[in-house]
């Protein structure tokens, strides 16, 4: 009989990838449609030897608000996230729950009410 178990892969970036996804209470089905890819996305980096997730660093970086550098080398910066008040923080992490329609539907209503504040 054939083993069909594979191996995950220990690789540190994706390892910090994941944990730090864990830590936000964030789904591999939310980075991957944020990425435009398909759900199996962190199955084959999980699983293959291969790091084409690279490629994708800085998107991923943005959507975890973390630096490019820490998934690198998990060294940490102080984030633009670690400079905004208590009010944007919450703004920010209310907008990355959204789902991409709705973060789009959330800034025409946005920015229609700024214009209507000005006039």
């Amino acid at each position: 009989m054939r083993n069909t178990s594979r191996k995950v892969i220990d690789e540190p970036v994706l390892n910090r990838i994941l944990a730090t996804m864990q830590e936000k209470g964030v789904n591999q089905q939310d980075v991957a449609r944020y990425l435009g890819l398909g759900n199996e996305t962190f199955t084959r980096w999980k699983y293959e030897n291969g790091k084409s997730y690279i490629k994708y660093l800085a998107q991923i970086a943005e959507y975890l608000g973390v630096s490019r550098k820490y998934l690198l080398e998990g060294i940490a910066e102080v984030s633009e996230d670690e400079k905004l008040t208590e009010k944007e923080r919450k703004l920010l992490e209310t907008f990355r729950g959204l789902k991409k329609t709705e973060q789009d539907m959330f800034l025409r209503q946005l920015i229609g009410f700024t214009m209507t504040a000005e006039t």
